[in-house]
């Protein structure tokens, strides 16, 4: 379960929940624009270690190109809002010094 918010500004507290709902929809996105980019090529996803191979899209090698740029632009993306993410829990320790961070460790 996690915690109940801390009384914060509405912005702050609409900031947080966009920013939790990005970061939910990357981990969702990126893993089936990569699945999708690989099958497009005709290729099943392998997962060697487990010996599983699997194919979730037909091939369609027209849609690859727009497919990568999408899953790189993500990507990016996902890499941005993660560091905004770690400076916010940064602020709110060091310069708030509130409880945010302290209430997510175990």
């Amino acid at each position: 379960r996690r915690p109940d918010p801390l009384p914060q500004p509405p912005v702050l507290a609409f900031l947080a929940k966009l920013s939790h709902l990005a970061l939910y929809l990357f981990t969702l996105a990126q893993p089936l624009l990569g699945i999708a980019f690989v099958n497009m090529g005709g290729h099943p996803v392998t997962i060697a270690p487990l010996g599983i191979s699997f194919t979730l899209f037909d091939a369609n090698p027209a849609l690859r190109g727009p497919l990568k740029e999408a899953h790189e632009l993500i990507g990016n993306s996902f890499y941005f809002v993660i560091g905004l993410h770690a400076l916010a829990a940064l602020w709110h320790h060091f310069v708030k010094r509130d409880a945010t961070l302290r209430r997510i460790l175990p």
